[in-house]
């Protein structure tokens, strides 16, 4: 086995992997170790836990049960609802970490056995005059929402007198 360090664009652009081997990916806030699951040729990219080179070889992330926000790519500006979602949808009896910092969302839709936490803000980006939900939870069981701020009031900007 060989521990082979590089970046996301570099295991988009490899070609022949080693199921033997394991990836460290160092791009900054992404940082993790990856592998090659040579039986799976069906999943999608999300940039956060599965990955797929230019021969459409999956690689996937060692995550230990606990998913930062940041791998997926937010980056606190402008509404970040698909980003979000995505993370969201991959969480299944797992934490999805929110990191410090405000990410803008709307309609977002919780999944069952999933623990939100974190140090950051969930704020809704809607313009409706009728605001459109942050967060729903429809028929989950099993969801924990801790340590973290949503706030459904896109008027109010973090820090405003």
């Amino acid at each position: 086995m060989a521990i082979i360090q590089t970046t996301i664009a570099g295991i988009r652009s490899m070609t022949s992997p080693l199921a033997t081997d394991r990836y460290y990916v160092s791009d900054i806030e992404k940082e993790g170790f990856w592998l090659f699951d040579p039986l799976d040729t069906t999943s999608a990219d999300n940039t956060g836990t599965i990955l797929k080179d230019t021969s459409g070889n999956v690689y996937k992330r060692i995550d230990e049960g606990i998913i930062d926000l940041k791998w997926f790519g937010v980056t606190g500006s402008g509404n970040e609802s698909i980003i979000i979602q995505t993370a969201i949808n991959v969480c299944a009896y797992k934490t999805l970490w929110i990191p410090e910092g405000v990410y803008y969302a709307k309609n977002l839709t919780g999944i069952s056995n999933l623990t939100i936490s974190g140090q950051g803000t969930l704020k809704s980006d809607s313009t409706a005059v009728v605001p459109d939900t942050l967060l729903a939870f429809t028929d989950c069981t099993n969801v924990t929402i801790r340590d973290i701020t949503l706030d459904g009031n896109k008027g109010v900007v973090p820090g405003a007198p």
